[in-house]
């Protein structure tokens, strides 16, 4: 008797046509999303963004503090009240 070998199949590889420097240079973003969606893969098209592991106890803790306070302004400019 000849055994049955599992035959596996890869999923189809879909290009992306997203101009991800254009759409992310004009403002921040997370990703969230379920497992193979896409987001390890938009790290790697990527790589000099910045990457924070909110998972992470020490990071996601270290984000939650308070901004330091700005240094003094330099002579001649006045702080003005925003908003």
């Amino acid at each position: 008797m000849t055994p049955i070998m599992a035959v596996t199949q890869t999923p189809p590889f879909i290009e992306r046509a997203v101009d991800l420097h254009a759409w992310l240079g004009k403002k921040s973003h997370f990703r969230f999303g379920p497992h193979q969606t896409g987001k390890t893969w938009i790290r790697r098209a990527l790589p000099q963004g910045r990457v924070y592991e909110l998972l992470d106890s020490a990071v996601y803790l270290a984000l939650g503090q308070p901004a330091p306070e700005p240094p003094h302004a330099p002579q001649g400019y006045a702080a003005s009240a925003c908003c």
